[in-house]
């Protein structure tokens, strides 16, 4: 009789196993956002290396970058979106928004994976150009023998974005043309996941909300309640810097938050950089 138990308790344990083994396993994901105001602090001093320094403390997967500057002569000639790649050891994608002092300038997106999908779409009609960077990696699967391998990862959409300051009219365009090409992408490209984020300019109430939630399937999770406002940075008392998520229709798990707030930064920059940390779930 004893020996029927256990028999019994150690099948029960082997078929609980085997599920687990089974059972999908979630890959964490680490995106920072941050609007590094061309490099110059509070102190009007340009240190770009103090800006990686930020950026390493946060250790991020991905890094969705606003107000970089390219060879631009206030930079001292210097290719911010490659040299904070280089300092940090990431892959880097610059989208620009318009010509500037000798240069350009524009946002960027750092990445530790490499780069499967990589576009810049152009934002007209504000009170200056803007643009939006598109890139998609391939996530790999916790577990994932050969990591090289597509089907063994997750793709997902990052998207980095400045919207217009003053218009608002502007935003909402910007924020339709911004969503309509994820979502082209996203099916063209099959990517299960968008991750959308910058500086928004845009407040809480703005309507902008509303046109990307309810027209085209965003997420909006909710700050850490006491770590939601980014600038100005010495004195944080508005939240214009956010995260969106969305996936690719109904069959794709939304990831699970597991952070999302502002880091007290006063003096490298005029906003705080703000943390977005994920699990991506395989579909069941």
């Amino acid at each position: 009789m004893r020996i029927n138990i256990i028999f019994r308790i150690g099948l029960v344990l082997a078929l609980a196993i085997g599920v687990a083994s089974t059972a999908p396993a979630e890959t964490p994901l680490r995106v920072v956002s941050y609007n590094i105001h061309a490099g110059r602090g509070m102190d009007k001093q340009l240190d770009l290396t103090r800006i990686a320094g930020v950026l390493r403390r946060l250790n991020a997967d991905a890094i969705l970058l606003q107000e970089v500057d390219v060879l631009t002569k206030r930079s001292g000639g210097v290719d911010q979106a490659a040299e904070l790649g280089r300092m940090l050891g990431m892959h880097s994608y610059f989208a620009r928004a318009m010509s500037y002092g000798g240069g350009e300038y524009g946002n960027a997106v750092l990445s530790k994976l490499p780069f499967a999908h990589t576009s810049t779409l152009s934002l007209a009609g504000g009170v200056e150009p803007r643009s939006a960077g598109i890139v998609e990696i391939v996530v790999p699967r916790s577990g994932a023998k050969d990591a090289s391998a597509a089907h063994n990862g997750h793709r997902v959409m990052l998207v980095s974005v400045h919207l217009d300051h003053k218009k608002k009219e502007t935003q909402l365009e910007h924020a339709k043309q911004i969503s309509e090409e994820v979502e082209r992408l996203m099916e063209k490209n099959s990517s299960a996941v968008a991750i959308w984020g910058g500086d928004f300019n845009a407040r809480e109430t703005s309507p902008i909300w509303d046109v990307v939630r309810k027209q085209h399937n965003w997420l909006m999770p909710q700050k850490h309640e006491t770590a939601k406002a980014t600038f100005p940075s010495h004195n944080p008392k508005s939240e214009i810097d956010w995260f969106l998520y969305r996936t690719r229709g109904t069959k794709t798990p939304a990831p699970e938050v597991r952070e999302y707030k502002a880091i007290p930064e006063p003096v490298a920059s005029d906003h705080c950089p703000v943390v977005f940390a994920v699990e991506l779930r395989a579909g069941r």
